[in-house]
This record gives structure tokens, C-alpha cells and sequence, in this order.
């Protein structure tokens, strides 16, 4: 099954993170510079997380979906789950990795 377009993006961007930050390292590169770019890194590291667990949960995240939808945007099926709930205006809601809220 191929992934999702913004799953493989955001995973390419990590890679790209991931290899600066290894370029850094190995250059010996100042320390605020190294904290810069592990900040980066980690930034894509939970978005690519996150991701993972709205468009591709595991077993046991399955079990924890308080709602799955389909996104317009991305164009699939999205799983949110419980931890993810915010009161909203019209009750609770679930923010969506499109930018939307769904509730």
C-alpha cells in the first residue's frame, strides 16, 4: 500500500532533517547551532508521529479511535483518539493534521 502524499513528505522532510542534523554533529558544530537543529528535528519527529497515528494506527491505537472520518482535504480516512478531544463550539472536537477541526 503506497502512503499517503503527505505522510511520504513529511517523512522526506524528516530524512532531510535527520542527515543535516548528522552533518552537524559530525562537523563538530557549535552547540546552539546543534540545539537549533535538533529542535528541527524533533519538530518533524512528532508531526511524522502524529501523522502515523491519525492516518495509519496500529492495533492498539485502534482500540483507544474515538472517531474516524473522512478528510476532504487529504482526501482519506482520518482516527483520532480520545487523548486528542478539545472542547470546541459545537462540543468536542478533534484537531485534524489538514489544519480543520472535526467534531
Amino acid at each position: 500500500m503506497p502512503l499517503h502524499p503527505v505522510m511520504e513528505s513529511t517523512l522526506d522532510e524528516l530524512l532531510t532533517r535527520w542527515r543535516y542534523h548528522e552533518s552537524l554533529r559530525s562537523q563538530r558544530a557549535p552547540v546552539p547551532v546543534l540545539a537549533r537543529s535538533r529542535r528541527s528535528l524533533d519538530q518533524i519527529r512528532t508531526e511524522a508521529q502524529r501523522l502515523r497515528q491519525v492516518l495509519y494506527p496500529n492495533g492498539s491505537e485502534m482500540e483507544s479511535v474515538a472517531v474516524a472520518a473522512h478528510c476532504d482535504t487529504l482526501d482519506t480516512m482520518v482516527f483520532f483518539q480520545y487523548h486528542e478531544a478539545r472542547p470546541g463550539r459545537n462540543g468536542i472536537e478533534y484537531p485534524c493534521p489538514c489544519g480543520e477541526t472535526v467534531g
